[in-house]
Parts: structure tokens; sequence; C-alpha cells
């Protein structure tokens, strides 16, 4: 089999026993053997290939297939690392999407293709993860017209606005830093292994930021509040903005919001995005930030009429 037809049969057998039916063997290799034959595949399925892919898919996704003799069928377990669920899926998704493309169906499809972008390199992250190795690729900057080379020790996959990213200790000057998968060309994994480091928390690290950017300026997260209007608080009660948020005052027409975040320009471009919707409180001088960002658009508004 080709390494991509292996990797497709990897994630049909956790699709598979995901259904949280306990499917047997015979159920497993017949769905095996449906999926394949959709892609004009044949495929020869034993028990002993089983065992072997059961391994293998723990040792590259953290994720264990076991035998429950009560249901007399098999079940899934993700480890304490299976994070790598979603990352998983969006895999599949696209490998999905690309398949689809082949077989002359993708009109019937209407993804988000901003949840795609950089998704074919999800698969190589996830087994340098796992095994610990270092990777290198090609990574280029918005702001840059050129790609520079990185050597980073990957630790953690994140999904952010539409975006996926990879979480690693940049081996240049040993900082962790955040690395846009649809940035990234020639990724490369390498035979030499890191050492993880106990110190790091990617919680600590993400705790205050806005998605994944750097801090901002001032170099510390701040008390932030914010006002909406009624109709825009309900639907932050079900979404929030950021993982601090709280209901700091509500009444019929408004709910205000508070949040600890450091105000980066993805943050402030989140909040340009609301209009009238939203009314910074506090601080003032990002109230006066805002404030100043709407008065340039209705300007570059108001030359053209």
């Amino acid at each position: 089999m080709t390494t991509k037809e292996i990797l497709l049969k990897y994630t049909f057998i956790i699709e598979r026993v995901k259904r949280g039916d306990y499917p047997s063997f015979t159920t497993i290799r017949e769905y095996l053997k449906h999926r394949f034959e959709a892609l004009d595949v044949v495929l020869d399925y034993s028990d002993r290939t089983f065992l072997r892919d059961k391994k293998e898919i723990e040792e590259l996704y953290g994720i264990e297939i076991t035998y429950s003799k009560s249901q007399r069928g098999y079940e899934v377990a993700f480890s304490e690392e299976g994070t790598t669920e979603k990352s998983l899926e969006a895999f599949n998704l696209f490998i999905t999407l690309r398949e689809a493309s082949k077989n002359g169906m993708a009109s019937y499809i209407l993804p988000d293709y901003k949840c795609l972008i950089g998704a074919e390199h999800i698969q190589v992250l996830l087994g340098a993860i796992r095994n610990r190795q270092l990777v290198t690729f090609a990574y280029s900057k918005f702001t840059e017209s050129y790609s520079s080379i990185r050597t980073i020790a990957p630790y953690y996959l994140k999904e952010s606005q539409g975006r996926w990213y990879v979480l690693g200790k940049d081996q240049g000057d040993g900082e962790f830093k955040v690395f846009g998968l649809d940035r990234m060309a020639a990724l490369v994994v390498e035979q030499r292994q890191y050492n993880v480091d106990q110190r790091f928390s990617a919680e600590a690290f993400f705790e205050h930021r806005y998605g994944v950017n750097a801090y901002c300026e001032s170099g510390a997260p701040e008390e932030i509040k914010l006002q909406f209007d009624k109709a825009e608080g309900v639907y932050l009660k079900t979404k929030q903005l950021h993982p601090s948020q709280q209901i700091a005052y509500e009444d019929d027409s408004s709910v205000e919001v508070a949040i600890k975040v450091y105000p980066s320009q993805d943050f402030i471009m989140m909040l340009l995005s609301y209009g009238s919707k939203v009314q910074v409180i506090s601080p003032l001088w990002l109230a006066k930030k805002v404030e100043d960002e709407h008065i340039k658009a209705a300007k570059s508004y108001k030359k053209r009429s």
C-alpha cells in the first residue's frame, strides 16, 4: 500500500470504532473493504494486520483500540494526549475533500476552506510530536517577502480562527513560538530527537492570549471591560471571547463582560469587527485606539462620497 493508503486505513479504523457500537473484527474488515472500494483499491485484510495496525495507531496518534469482552467488540479511548482527536479529524476532512475532487463529487461539498489551510502538514507533525522528533521547514511571515529555515521541537497543534498552528521550541534561540501551518513549506522530520522541557506549560503559554498571537507592546495582560448590545451579549454567553470571560453586568439593553488578555493587534481587529455593537469601557487607551480606528474608517468612506 502507498503511504497515503496506509494513513487512510488508520483513519478509517478509528472512524468505524468511534461509532461506539463495539464492532467486531469482521465488521471493521468489511467497513475497510467498502471504504477502499470507493477509492478503487482492493483490500486484503487479516486479523494479524489489524493487530499491527492497532499498535501503529496507538504509537502515532495516542489512540488505544481495545477489545471489550462484555460487549464482544472493539472500543476506542484517547490517552492523556487525546487532544490529537481534533487534529486527526481535520486531516480526515482534508483527505476526504481531496478524494472527492478526484471523483467529481467536490461540487456537492461546501466546506470552510480556511480550516483546511495547511492541513496536509497535520499528519506529519502529529507523528513528530508522538516520536519527539525535530522538524525543519521553510517559513514565510505575512510581513516578509522571503522564507527563513526553521528547526523546532514540536509540542502541540492548535486551531485558532480557522487556521492551524504548531507550538514548538525554536532550536535557534530556545524560545517557544507558534508557527502557522499555512506558511510552512518543505517540511522534513529529522532523525534527531528532543527531550521535552518539563517546565513548559501550554496552558500558561496561551492563558492570556487572544488566539495565538505574540504579546502586545505593553508586554503584560490587561483587565478589559467591554459593553455589548443585548443581542451580541446573549450570543457571547454561548461562545466566549476568551476563557477568562466573566459577565460583569447585565440589563435589558446591554451585557458587560470582563476578560484578561494581551490586547494584541488581532484582539483589536476583533473588537473593530463588532462595529457599533461593542464599546470598550476600560482601559482608556484601548477605548481611544478603537475609537481612532473607527474615525479613520469613517473618513476613508467620506473621501469616496
